[in-house]
């Protein structure tokens, strides 16, 4: 890859970083209003709605990516939307029991699980990916668990959550570069907003046309931002990109994540929140620099 396709693929991924990040505060006064599987549903069903047009039209900044028929895109979109679905809601409902910065930072730890993943599909793992599990270890106890040796109960959930968005950026980088991007994009978007709308329904969860409507801005912000650009930029992106060096661009997340609590929420991490977090970035760095595939 030239240099200048490697710039803009990282430019690509920290503008995916950036806008993921200050998604947390969206995503946690969306919830003010509605439930948090109706928030999904709601942002999924925009986004979609926002790309579902370049399935076949492809004018304008899309000139240069015609459509590409191929084999197998529902079968490997639907399992991409699947496991999306997965993530995204545990870390929405992660969202009732932490903080906004707590979510960030703890989502960021996939970038530590994606090298781990792939040790556990044959490849070695490198000393340095034991010292930044070790680091990323650390810093979450510092991050979550209080003097008093209690966990908040949305943190475990943004664990979860981290373990299925390693699985979602392996996939990523494996199918985007077998199929049509944005088409994969649009499966992955319908699947899980099926998904999501299905589980709210159930639920019995506040998602009336008034609900909706007080919750608009934040289901904007999350759906147009971060699912119908976002999210379409990370699969756009990840075609020229290895796995880890996505995912060390990603860790960013966390750092946009925590401004934005600060900014719009009044949120404090305190010395003992930074401290945490701090060595979990160091552990996202050292599990990717350390890395020489």
């Amino acid at each position: 890859m030239n240099q200048a396709r490697i710039w803009s693929t990282d430019a690509l991924m920290l503008l995916t970083a950036a806008i993921w990040g200050s998604t947390f505060v969206a995503q946690q006064l969306g919830m003010d209003s509605v439930g948090p599987f109706a928030y999904t549903a709601a942002r999924m069903t925009l986004g979609l709605l926002l790309i579902a047009p370049l399935w076949s039209w492809r004018g304008g900044p899309f000139a240069a990516m015609p459509p590409l028929p191929s084999r197998g895109l529902w079968r490997d979109g639907a399992l991409l939307g699947g496991v999306l679905f997965v993530a995204i809601n545990l870390q929405q409902v992660g969202l009732l029991g932490t903080s906004v910065s707590n979510a960030g930072f703890i989502t960021g730890l996939y970038v530590v699980l994606v090298p781990l993943l792939l040790a556990l599909g044959g490849r070695r793992v490198p000393p340095a990916v034991w010292l930044a599990v070790t680091l990323a270890a650390a810093g979450l106890y510092f991050l979550s668990v209080k003097p008093d040796a209690t966990i908040a109960p949305g943190d475990w959930l943004q664990l979860g959550s981290a373990f299925i968005w390693a699985v979602h950026v392996l996939l990523v980088g494996r199918y985007a570069r077998r199929h049509d991007a944005l088409r994969l994009s649009v499966v992955q978007y319908l699947v899980a907003a099926l998904l999501s709308w299905v589980v709210a329904w159930a639920r019995t969860e506040p998602m009336g046309p008034s609900a909706l409507l007080e919750a608009a801005g934040a289901i904007a912000w999350g759906g147009i931002l971060s699912i119908g650009v976002a999210y379409t930029l990370q699969v756009v992106a990840q075609r020229h990109a290895h796995p880890t060096h996505a995912a060390i661009i990603y860790s960013s997340e966390g750092v946009f994540a925590a401004l934005g609590g600060w900014w719009v929420l009044g949120e404090a991490l305190g010395w003992r929140g930074w401290g945490g977090a701090a060595l979990i970035v160091a552990g996202m760095l050292v599990a990717q620099l350390g890395r020489r595939d």
